[in-house]
């Protein structure tokens, strides 16, 4: 409600790629693209209004620049404008400049968040077209200290840089054998929590969903992961806005990998031995409800 800087992007980028990946699939949803135009009209012009003379931008209009708020903007910005919404080139250039001015060499940085607030700058930079190889083999070579989405974002880079860069699929490697696994699906957990750049459990493992699903997207472990956040929202949200944005973007591009909104298939439901309900789907909006009595239960 206070619309500060991160919540305008977090209002529209979801949405984005939302509209982005129903595009691809062939799916049209006037509702959305309608919702869509106005959240992105307002937001992009609210941001590109309230950019610093430094080039960044703060948490709120007219506060110092933050690298992490200036490295989110951009990317919000960036995706807009490859949507159709117009941004001036000035503004990417402004607001790269920035961020090159803010990298410091791994080995000097004594807090592990800085580290990361650096690995998500090099992955929006690269998202651009304009990361730089001799930075990100740098904080490559100290990413043990980097926490799992520190890592995801790294990989991603990486993978934007050079899609053949092994690199990238260590750093994959490396996230797989971390993955907490437990009844209700696998996560990856935060050694630490880094409030200053509004790091959770939630929102980490959104973001290693995400780096899988563009690096190595048949996983075995991918299912359990879209399960474990399905069952971390409550009233069918999350708790944060940044757990929601990346969620939405990480479960939008998992359905899209999948191909589950182009509906061809034979379904059947079991329970208790016996078959409850058939059929077949070939329209992705298709639904069927199946009901049996309590007392025909076990």
């Amino acid at each position: 409600p206070y619309e500060c800087t991160e919540q305008t992007v977090s209002r529209f980028l979801p949405n984005l790629f939302t509209a982005r990946a129903l595009k691809e699939l062939g799916i049209e949803d006037p509702a959305l693209a309608e919702q869509l135009a106005y959240q992105a009209g307002i937001g992009v012009q609210r941001l590109v209004s309230s950019q610093n003379p430094d080039g960044g931008w703060g948490y709120w209009p007219q506060e110092q620049s933050s690298p992490f708020i200036t490295a989110y903007v951009l990317w919000g910005l960036w995706n807009a404008n490859e949507l159709g919404y117009h941004v001036d080139a000035t503004v990417f250039d402004r607001g790269a400049t920035y961020l090159d001015g803010q990298f410091v060499a791994p080995d000097k940085v004594t807090a592990n968040w800085q580290l990361n607030e650096m690995a998500f700058m090099h992955f929006v930079l690269a998202e651009m077209g304009r990361g730089d190889a001799g930075r990100i083999s740098t904080l490559y070579d100290v990413r043990e200290r980097l926490e799992a989405y520190g890592q995801a974002l790294l990989a991603m880079a990486l993978h934007d840089m050079n899609a053949d860069d092994a690199r990238a699929r260590t750093l994959i490697d490396d996230l797989l054998g971390s993955a907490v696994i437990t009844a209700t699906g696998a996560f990856w957990q935060d050694r630490n929590n880094d409030f200053q750049i509004m790091s959770t459990n939630t929102r980490s493992t959104a973001i290693v969903l995400e780096a899988f699903l563009r690096i190595t997207p048949d996983q075995p472990i991918l299912p359990n992961v879209v399960r474990w956040l399905m069952a971390a929202r409550a009233d069918g949200r999350w708790s944060t806005t940044q757990e929601n944005a990346w969620s939405i973007i990480a479960l939008t591009d998992y359905m899209a990998a999948t191909g589950e909104l182009q509906a061809n298939y034979d379904w059947r439901v079991t329970l208790n031995d016996g078959e409850l309900g058939s059929g077949t789907f070939d329209d992705p909006k298709a639904q069927e409800e199946l009901r049996t009595a309590i007392a025909d239960l076990l």
